[in-house]
């Protein structure tokens, strides 16, 4: 109990030298693309069962927003760090959390007799809870394979070489995720011959569509780089998905920030 008390004690500041400091550097361009992110991925979880026939390939319009995610992700962890990318990940998983509740309880309320439109509230926000639960576990996983090598990478070539590790990286992600979120979204809302389908060609538009956002990423992670003035190298940062804390990993004096 003493310990959940200290929780909500505030610290005692003598001067404004005793303020916690993270890091030298600043975060002028992050909220931007954690609002981004956090828009286009719940964006990608209300339109999955909006399926697009493009000639004889049918997707789920989710599909579309998706690959931005995993840019925006390659470009977090690539300025920022890995902890930082690590962070974004679980405040979408908390913020989701939220969002689906919220609505599954909404469209549950009382509704007058004459209420014509409960039954597209139902199909669309209804079918949340399932949503989630697939996308975050594919989240979870996939993302995490994807900033894991995106740090990983960065090390291994020497900050060289960001369009082939980004190339890499999301390839990687993206293939994790599909395999895990889209059996658990659409087995028993689809046949199963339409899930595979899905899948199969999902994973293939994603990996194609990772050329045409290549070069947008890679210039905006060149600029967040210049305007954030930091180029950092996650070196011994730990790669444990359930650590929290960025401070215990940020300030560490062997992570390299380059002004």
């Amino acid at each position: 109990m003493k310990r959940l008390f200290e929780l909500f004690k505030f610290p005692k500041i003598d001067s404004i030298e005793a303020l916690p400091h993270v890091g030298n550097f600043s975060y002028n361009y992050l909220i931007g693309i954690v609002m981004m992110y956090m828009a286009l991925s719940i964006l990608s979880g209300l339109t999955v069962f909006k399926l697009v026939l493009i000639g004889s390939i049918l997707l789920p319009a989710g599909i579309f927003t998706t690959p931005i995610t995993y840019c925006l992700s390659n470009v977090t962890t690539e300025v920022y760090g890995y902890p930082v990318g690590r962070n974004l990940m679980w405040w979408f998983v908390f913020s989701s959390t939220i969002f689906t509740v919220l609505s599954f309880l909404l469209i549950h309320l009382p509704s007058p007799a004459d209420f014509k439109f409960q039954s597209s509230y139902d199909l669309i926000l209804g079918s949340m809870p399932r949503i989630f639960i697939a996308g975050i576990t594919g989240t979870i996983i996939g993302i995490n394979t994807n900033n894991y090598l995106v740090s990983k990478l960065k090390i291994t070539m020497g900050g060289k070489h960001y369009w082939l590790r980004s190339i890499i990286s999301t390839c990687g992600g993206e293939i994790v995720y599909n395999l895990i979120a889209y059996p658990i979204m659409m087995f028993g809302k689809l046949s199963f011959h339409d899930v595979t389908h899905i899948i199969f060609f999902a994973t293939i538009f994603k990996i194609g569509t990772t050329g045409i956002f290549l070069l947008p990423e890679c210039l905006l992670a060149h600029y967040l780089k210049i305007k954030e003035g930091i180029n950092i190298f996650d070196y011994n940062v730990k790669y444990n998905i359930f650590r929290f804390k960025i401070s215990n990993e940020m300030n560490k004096p062997n992570l390299v920030v380059v002004k």
